[in-house]
């Protein structure tokens, strides 16, 4: 996983990162494969989180900001995949993810009202 988080944050823009996936996937190159390792796993991470398998407030108190972050970077590739594949659902568990996470008491964090 160091390597794959490595490999993402090379890739300065999230811009630059959906550049790459495109690139990568079109030509089957292997670091398609190494990049993918952050996005897969945060989907797992966020089934395990449906499923029960994992406390919400857990996965917030280990992992809110980095799921925050990482769905800021990688919300253009995800895009991508979605329109180059027809899927409009790859990554949907991470996507819902990162909204609880952004959520605390049903308020969207960082919402100040007045």
């Amino acid at each position: 996983m160091v390597e794959a988080r490595k490999a993402v944050a090379s890739y300065r823009t999230s811009g630059d990162l959906r550049d790459a996936i495109d690139r990568f996937h079109r030509t089957n190159d292997d670091r398609y494969y190494v990049l993918m390792r952050v996005p897969n796993f945060l989907e797992d991470l966020a089934v395990l989180v449906d499923q029960g398998a994992l406390p919400e407030e857990a996965a917030r108190a280990s992992w809110a900001s980095v799921i925050e972050r990482q769905w800021a970077h990688w919300a253009p590739a995800i895009r991508l995949l979605r329109d180059v594949r027809d899927r409009p659902t790859i990554y949907a568990n991470f996507e819902r993810l990162k909204a609880r996470m952004l959520r605390v008491d049903g308020v969207v964090a960082g919402d100040v009202e007045g």
